[in-house]
């Protein structure tokens, strides 16, 4: 029997590819996507979450917070997400899009303060923080209608909004940008802590 012509290391990656993708669209059909929406560049951060080999649980967009978080960054995973929370307060929003509450609440503040005090937290934070840096994190939480990008996804944000295309650097700038925003929170909550205090 002939023996077999041992294969090219391009054609064991390229088989690599091709299984992966065929994986990936069985796992996009899977949590009812469809499965040609897999091989998109729009859809590269969709993950999809399984408790088993053959279980799905959900399939969600990885954002550059998440894509980029370690366990031990200071709070810039933190003041990121604190960021996005104000950010939905600030426009009378939460996360599934609802009013907060209503304004006869038993809470002392009604909605109109908490929309209130968030928007301060967010001027005040963006304003340490810087322009670009702000511009930055802003457009990651909520893209404006100005970004109109064909592909979406953070590192297209990050790419427009710094000009940077090397991978490596576009993290290196988000991960700044965070830790920029940390500092800036600690510092407003020292003001805002003295200021109730006096």
């Amino acid at each position: 029997m002939p023996r077999k012509k041992p294969k090219s290391p391009e054609q064991i990656a390229a088989e690599k590819a091709i299984k992966a993708a065929k994986e990936r669209a069985q796992d996009f059909e899977a949590v009812g996507l469809a499965p040609d929406q897999s091989a998109l560049a729009a859809n590269s951060d969709v993950l999809v979450h399984r408790t088993d080999a053959k279980t799905f649980i959900r399939a969600r967009r990885m954002d550059a917070f998440e894509a980029l978080r370690r366990p031990n960054d200071n709070g810039a995973y933190n003041a990121s997400r604190r960021l996005e929370q104000d950010m939905m307060i600030r426009m009378d929003l939460h996360d599934r899009g609802r009013p907060l509450e209503r304004v006869d609440g038993e809470r002392k503040t009604d909605r109109t303060d908490a929309i209130c005090d968030a928007a301060k937290r967010v001027n005040a934070v963006l304003n340490l923080i810087g322009r670009r840096d702000g511009w930055l994190l802003t457009e990651l939480i909520a893209p404006s209608a100005s970004l109109n990008l064909s592909a979406g996804t953070w590192r297209d944000v990050v790419a427009y909004v710094t000009g940077e295309e090397n991978g490596h650097a576009q993290a290196a700038v988000v991960r700044s940008a965070q830790a920029n925003l940390a500092a800036a929170y600690q510092t407003v909550d020292g003001v805002m802590t003295s200021r109730v205090a006096c």
